[in-house]
C-alpha cells in the first residue's frame, strides 16, 4: 500500500512538470514585463532514485547573479536584477544573443523535501537537486 501512495505522489510532481513545461518554448520563452524582456532558460529534468535533478543552461552567469528560492510550494529560479548589465553596444553589426533577465517557476509537491534542496553552478549549467522525502514506514 505505501508503494502505491509513493507512486501517486511521484505522478503528481511529474504531472505538475508536464503542465508547466509546455508553457515554455524550446530555446526560451520571451515575455515583456514592465518594459523588460523575461527569458525562460532551457532546462533538462531527470528523475533519480532519491531525487529529481533540474539542469538549466545559463551560459556566462555567475553564482551571485542567480537566485534559487522557495516561496510557498514553488521553486523559483531567476536572475537577480543587475542594472546596466545588458547594455547595447553602439557599433554592433549583428546582435543575436537574447538580452533580458531569466525566470522559471516549478510547483513542488509534498514528495519533495524543501529543506534539503541544493543548487550548484558549474560551466554555465545550474544544477538544482530536489530530494524526495524518505518513505515513512
Amino acid at each position: 500500500m505505501p508503494k502505491k501512495e509513493k507512486s501517486s505522489q511521484n505522478e503528481s510532481f511529474k504531472k505538475s512538470l508536464k503542465e508547466e513545461l509546455p508553457t515554455h518554448l524550446k530555446g526560451g520563452l520571451r515575455k515583456l514585463m514592465d518594459n523588460e524582456i523575461i527569458l525562460s532558460p532551457p532546462v533538462d529534468i531527470y528523475e533519480e532514485k532519491n531525487n529529481y535533478v533540474l539542469i538549466f543552461s545559463v551560459p556566462g552567469m555567475k553564482r551571485e547573479d542567480i537566485e534559487v528560492k522557495i516561496i510557498e510550494d514553488k521553486l523559483i529560479v531567476e536572475e537577480k536584477k543587475v542594472e546596466d548589465k545588458k547594455t547595447k553596444k553602439k557599433n554592433a553589426i549583428v546582435e543575436e544573443i537574447e538580452k533580458g533577465r531569466f525566470f522559471r517557476k516549478f510547483k513542488l509537491t509534498s514528495e519533495i523535501d524543501n529543506e534539503k534542496i541544493k543548487a550548484n553552478l558549474d560551466d554555465g549549467l545550474l544544477t538544482v537537486n530536489l530530494p524526495k522525502k524518505k518513505e515513512e514506514k
